[in-house]
């Protein structure tokens, strides 16, 4: 559901993609480092997927001290400075959008998830406000739409429309 033509899972190009194997990744990078040159970094990035899982909509971001964290790494995290501004969207989300639930949100940087757009923006750009926003096949189970068996057209609208 997120693959080229070629076959491949262009969610996972996003460290190094090619101009001619990958050109939508390898533009809009070009596009976002073109960006950070002129001093125009975006404030937000978010990468809208849907998930096959989960119910709902939710975000996957990105944290630093959350990752060492859950990884039980012997690195203190108390040192660290972190901006914590990566929480923001998805709070006024949980106020505004009645699919969205901030329970089912993660910031935590997985190994394998090192080459996905989130992360490689939020590395290698610092954009701190770098999301995956997931919009679930499975249906709702809170707000005006629980009732429902898929999540769909209507849902999206409804939460895209609070954005």
């Amino acid at each position: 559901h997120r693959c080229s033509l070629r076959g491949e899972d262009l969610n996972r190009q996003w460290l190094s993609p090619s101009a001619h194997l990958q050109p939508t990744i390898y533009h809009a990078k070009g596009l976002l480092y073109y960006l950070s040159s002129i001093g125009r970094s975006p404030v937000v990035f978010c990468d809208f997927h849907g998930h096959s899982q989960k119910k709902n909509v939710f975000l996957y971001g990105c944290s630093i001290k959350e990752t060492l964290w859950q990884a039980e790494s012997t690195v203190g995290t108390s040192n660290l400075s972190e901006d914590v501004s990566y929480r923001t969207l998805p709070k006024i989300l949980d106020k505004l959008a009645p699919a969205f639930t901030m329970s089912s949100c993660s910031f935590v940087v997985e190994k394998s998830r090192a080459s996905t757009a989130r992360v490689v923006v939020w590395r290698e750009m610092g954009v701190s406000r770098s999301y995956t926003m997931e919009s679930s096949y499975c249906g709702c189970n809170q707000g005006p739409y629980q009732v429902c068996d898929a999540v769909g057209y209507p849902c999206f609208l409804y939460t895209s429309s609070t954005l």
